[in-house]
Formats: C-alpha cells, structure tokens, sequence
C-alpha cells in the first residue's frame, strides 16, 4: 500500500526522463568545438599592443618599434601578425608566443631559435630577431603576404601540373639546404609552407626541427620521438620502440605535399587519427577519378617514389630530375601571379600534356635556372659546402649567446652570422682594426677556434660542459663576463 502523500509519479524514471530536453547532436558538436576553442586560447598570448618596443642592441642602439597590422594566423601555440618598423617602409612577421611557458616548451622553443636563425636559404622563411615585450615574446621573420600554400590549394580544391613542379623544385632546394646543414624539419606540409610577395614557396616554422647528425663522429642519428602532423607523418615515426626516424621522413612530406597540391587533399586522409597513421603505414590510397582531373602517370609515379620505405625515397637531387619535372611545362617565376592565389591559370599551356617540343626545350632550361637558383638537382656545377647547424649552436654557446628562455627583457637574440660579422669573425670579413686590443683578439680566437673544432660537442651534438668552461674561464682573465646571454 502507497503512503500517504508521496506522489509516486513524480517518482517515475519514465516521466523524470520524458521531461528531461532531448540532447542535440549538433549542439554537443558545438559545445565540444567551443571548449578546444577556450583551451587554445588559453595557450596562445594576448592580441599585442598597437605599438610594440623592442629593447637596444648592437646593431639598434636605440631599440625599435614595430606598428602591428593584421593578424596573419594562428598556430598551437601562437599567433602571427603584420607589423611596420616605425620611420620605415619595412614589413615584417611578428609570430608571437608567451613568455612564460612550461619547461619542456622552453626547451622546445629555445631549439625552434637556434636552427631556425641559422636557416639561409632562398626558400626558406628568414629569421631576423626574437625580443620579449610585456608578457610575450616576439619573433620577426620575413613577410609572406599570399598566405600559405594550404590556402591557395584550398580556394582552387587543387593546382595544375607546372604550378606542382614550380613549387616541388622549391621545396626540393630548401629540403636539400636543410639536410645539408643537419636539420630534419619534421613537420613539412602545406600550411608551414608560405608564399612569398612573388609567389615563391618559403618554409617556416621550425618548431620541430631536430638536428641530424652527432658532433663527434658525424654518424645519423635516428630520432625517436613521436612527432608531425598527422597526414604528412612518415610511418617510421609512427613504429615505436624500432628503428626510429632521420632525414627521409622530410622525403615523405614532399610526396604527400605533391599528392594534396595535385588532389586538394591529403591520400591518407580518414574521419580518425588511428585510420589515418593505419592507411600511412598500409599504403592505402588512391587517386581519385570521379572529379575528372588529369593526373599524369609521371606525376603518380615520382609522387610514389616518395611515399616508399624510407631507404628506397630518392634525395632532392633526384626527385627534381624525374620524368615529371624534365617533361612537361615548366611556368618561369613570371607565369606565378598572385591572381593564382585565387584562379587557375589562363594560359593554355598550363593545361596541355605532352607539351610541344619547343615548349619542351624550353621548360627544360627555365626547370635548370630554378635549380641553380635552389641549388637543387645535377645540373647546378658549383657544390655549396653548408657549415652543420651543430658547429654554429656550439660557437654561439661558447660565446654565451644561446638564447635562455624566457628571453629577458632587455636581449635581443639574432642570427649567430649577424654577430660574427660585425665582430669581423665572419669567414670572408676583413681583418680587425689594427686598433683592436689583445683582449678582443684573445677572445676571437676562442670563437674561431670553436667554428672549425668539433671536439667541443658531446656525442649528441651538443657543447660540452668542460669546452663552455674552458671559454668561460679565458673570458674571465680579460676581464670580461660570457655566462649570461647578452644582447647582440
């Protein structure tokens, strides 16, 4: 028997879930999207001030300001405007990061400084100066005004055949630069893969760039960590506990950047992580037929070449000499307006395959004049010898410059070149003034030494605590203090 004022209907789990609002899809979707939105923004910094100072340094006596424009873009961890450098016409990428940040970022931010301020190369995004102001840190690079190669491709859902080995050549050279120099770059793919004022492909973000070979005995090191962006990630990094990964996964990218210019999309892409690093690992892709884009069978066959195991992908110099590249049109630096960013192109020949003989002849030669450019490929005679990114970071600790992060706020970390040059120790500079005291001398040639040695570097390619010491303490008798970083 029922007691006496309970209401037992109130009771029911029937009606307490009749009454309860049906749940929407779409608005968990939407709630979920919010939430990783608020969490990012959480990691990324404050939108900068109007006017932004970056403290003196040598080569500004009076520091500077730069007048920030428009916000560019939006990475993991941060944001990139335009900005003006007051009383000047100079147009710059102010990338912007906070200050404060955890430990293994630090780590990870201060490596991101050291190999990318090295980086010299026509196709590679140029590193002048990192600074902090306020509650960031400041990173001024060379404008990229036409966005990234991402956007281009996913305005026109795909680009033509030439405009793929325009940008391949490219991308081939500054690869081959940074292998040279010791640098895996680990994160290649369209989005870090920016457009110059001209057109012209740059790389950037160097966030997970890695080096690649020890200072002691110059063998490869197989890195091991788990590292990329999910489409463009080679399946040795994904094998765990086995061999680990070098400079080859870099050859994989390129290939998937190829297939994604050519498809508008990556060939592994899938609805999950775990489909895609499956298919990766499998080989499993196509490529598509339904739209009715021509695809050439040397375009599928040089994109496979790269998309094999990793001691079967061919380097730089033999991925632009492949049948794609030396048989079919060519555009010269003029055909890549910034009308490309928005519409195919409108000349014929963009279209046509087999081109011409004349056509051919003459794409064969604009080809050769992008790789002397790029220093790419086995036409370019004259062979650049690139100083290891390793000997450079060892020189720039023994001359207490590396970057301590956070960056104080009165340093200005650039280019280690930069330093050498106006220190005259730069190879090809002219000699010291004959008024250069003993002491500048003395420590010269400490830093010299440190250029060509490479006994200061510990089996992973970093300065010994004893080498830092020895320099150090030679400092110290003339007077002078290196321990702290400085402005340069």
């Amino acid at each position: 028997m029922v007691g006496k004022g309970i209401d037992m209907e109130a009771l029911s789990p029937r009606d307490a879930n009749a009454r309860r609002p049906r749940t929407n899809v779409a608005d968990l979707k939407t709630k979920a999207a919010a939430q990783l939105k608020a969490s990012k923004d959480k990691e990324h910094p404050p939108p900068p001030p109007p006017n932004v100072t970056e403290p003196p340094s040598a080569d500004r006596k009076d520091g500077a300001v730069y007048q920030v424009g428009k916000l560019l873009g939006k990475g993991g961890f941060a944001v990139c405007y335009s900005g003006v450098l007051a009383g000047t016409k100079k147009l710059y990428a102010l990338k912007i990061v906070k200050s404060k940040m955890p430990t293994k970022m630090e780590q990870k931010f201060q490596t991101e400084l050291q190999i990318h301020s090295k980086m010299r190369q026509v196709n590679i995004v140029q590193f002048f100066r990192a600074f902090s102001f306020e509650s960031s840190t400041y990173l001024v690079l060379e404008l990229c005004p036409n966005g990234s190669l991402m956007d281009m491709v996913k305005r026109r859902k795909g680009v033509t055949e030439p405009e793929v080995r325009f940008y391949a050549v490219q991308i081939a050279g500054a690869i081959k630069y940074m292998h040279a120099k010791g640098i895996i770059h680990r994160d290649l793919k369209m989005g870090n893969i920016f457009l110059d004022k001209n057109m012209n492909a740059k790389i950037g973000d160097f966030g997970l760039a890695a080096l690649l070979v020890t200072g002691r005995d110059m063998q490869t090191i197989r890195r091991t960590t788990l590292c990329g962006t999910p489409n463009y990630i080679a399946p040795e990094i994904l094998e765990k506990g086995k061999k680990g990964h070098d400079h080859m996964v870099d050859i994989w990218s390129l290939g998937i950047i190829m297939f994604a210019m050519l498809t508008s999309k990556p060939p592994f892409q899938s609805s999950t992580t775990d489909e895609i690093y499956r298919r990766a690992k499998e080989r499993d892709y196509e490529w598509p037929t339904a739209d009715g884009r021509f695809i050439s069978e040397e375009a599928k066959h040089v994109v496979a070449s790269m998309l094999q195991e990793a001691h079967m992908r061919p380097d730089p110099d033999a991925i632009v000499e492949h049948p794609f590249f030396v048989t079919g049109y060519m555009p010269t630096p003029a055909d890549m307006t910034v009308r490309l960013r928005e519409l195919p192109p409108e000349h014929d020949v963009f279209y046509q395959h087999p081109v011409s003989r004349r056509i051919q002849a003459q794409s064969l030669e604009t080809l050769k004049e992008m790789c002397d450019t790029c220093n790419v490929g086995p036409w370019n005679p004259t062979k650049i010898v690139s100083k290891p990114v390793w000997r450079e970071m060892a020189a720039e600790e023994q001359a207490g410059l590396t970057p301590a992060i956070p960056l104080s706020d009165d340093i200005v970390y650039r280019p280690f070149e930069s330093w050498l040059q106006e220190n005259q120790l730069f190879q090809g500079g002219s000699s010291t003034s004959a008024n250069t005291n003993s002491r500048r001398r003395k420590r010269n040639g400490s830093f010299s030494k440190a250029l060509s040695s490479s006994n200061s570097l510990d089996g992973a390619g970093k300065p010994t605590s004893r080498a830092a010491a020895e320099f150090r303490r030679s400092a110290a008798g003339t007077g002078s203090s290196h321990t702290k970083q400085r402005p340069c």
